[in-house]
């Protein structure tokens, strides 16, 4: 018998529920906590690694969605639950301890980063090529694709050395703002970079029709023939000799790329002020060197 929902001594039941996995486990609150009836569930015992169990542990949960950015989404919100219902069985039938753990760690940190990367690989798929993009699913994209994994990056190394929660914290925002930056500094270097200094191609994002902040305020601040030139090129793939050239005369004229560039600044500074938690020293001067190298890359 895996759990009784009534003290061990009482021999006596209104109802019991056999099996089931966690569907019966639910059935039983029902009866036990919504009806009120001495319910007991018998089910394997504790020793088998099921879902009724293992939903506790967040094995069940993170396990589940692999290739659905979605599903992951909804079961991680689920385990967010998860406490309220733990301490309603603690509370109300009669001192059921399901022995919910949820001290987060690497594991943890790293399955939310995958499953919002995923996310945002997936919007970003949504929005490719497509010139009605706006600048906050524009912004979604870049914060799942690449702010996550700075963020969750940086994170770790508080949690594996056992620092303080809101050192941790910072450490996070410090990693989300310095992804953001990073992101927005490569998207004007595909259109700005000297190859023979950084390696980066220009107008490879051009050529693959992608949507990023650059395109985006040239193609906003254009006229109509201007923004024909956007959809022809992006959209519709026609990329002809010389519209590359042109593409980048835009961006010029319309200051997409200084824009740009101004907003990775701004993210800079975000970044560089979540560094306030930590007295100055060699540690915090490398994390803030990192910054000003990222956004230094567009000059």
């Amino acid at each position: 018998m895996a759990m009784e929902t009534a003290p061990r001594r009482r021999r006596e039941f209104d109802a019991i529920v056999i099996g089931g996995g966690l569907v019966g486990a639910a059935i039983a609150h029902g009866l036990q906590c919504g009806a009120g009836l001495a319910t007991a569930l018998l089910d394997e015992g504790d020793v088998a690694y099921r879902a009724s169990r293992g939903n506790f542990g967040l094995v069940w949960v993170q396990s589940k969605g692999l290739g659905a950015p979605w599903y992951q989404r909804w079961t991680r919100a689920s385990a967010a639950e998860w406490p309220a219902l733990a301490a309603d069985l603690a509370a109300r039938a009669a001192g059921t301890d399901v022995g919910l753990r949820q001290p987060g760690g690497v594991l943890d940190i790293l399955s939310a980063a995958a499953a919002t990367i995923a996310e945002g690989e997936v919007l970003q798929l949504v929005t490719q090529n497509d010139t009605a993009t706006t600048e906050a699913q524009y912004l979604e994209v870049i914060e799942g694709k690449t702010a996550a994994l700075f963020a969750a990056a940086t994170e770790i190394g508080a949690v594996v050395t056992d620092r303080p929660e809101a050192e941790a914290e910072a450490l996070r925002a410090y990693g989300r703002n310095l992804g953001m930056a990073f992101q927005l500094v490569d998207d004007a270097l595909d259109y700005s970079a000297v190859q023979a200094e950084l390696g980066k191609t220009v107008g490879d994002d051009f050529r693959e029709g992608k949507i990023t902040l650059p395109v985006l305020l040239a193609f906003a601040r254009g006229d109509e023939e201007e923004r024909g030139f956007w959809r022809r090129t992006l959209e519709g793939r026609a990329q002809q000799e010389g519209d590359l050239a042109r593409a980048l005369g835009l961006m010029q004229r319309h200051g997409a790329l200084r824009d740009t560039v101004a907003r990775a600044r701004g993210y800079g500074d975000a970044a560089l002020a979540a560094l306030g938690t930590f007295a100055d020293g060699a540690e915090r001067q490398a994390l803030a060197e990192i910054v000003r190298f990222c956004i230094d890359r567009a000059r």
